[in-house]
């Protein structure tokens, strides 16, 4: 994908390969699970909004 700089896979219930991967994932793909998903939104103040889309 040559017009992009950055690729976010974001996954909510990975497989134990794909969490293997995280580590050895290439720079211009940022592999998000979920507790990267969690620190983000507490850091960014999205906890309730993620609540409230949930209920």
């Amino acid at each position: 994908m040559q017009s992009y700089t950055r690729i976010y896979f974001v996954v909510h219930t990975p497989s134990p390969d794909l969490i293997q991967d995280e580590l050895s994932a290439a720079h211009d793909v940022k592999l998000l699970l979920p507790k990267r998903i969690a620190e983000l939104a507490v850091q960014y103040g999205l906890v309730n909004w993620i609540i409230e889309r949930g209920s």
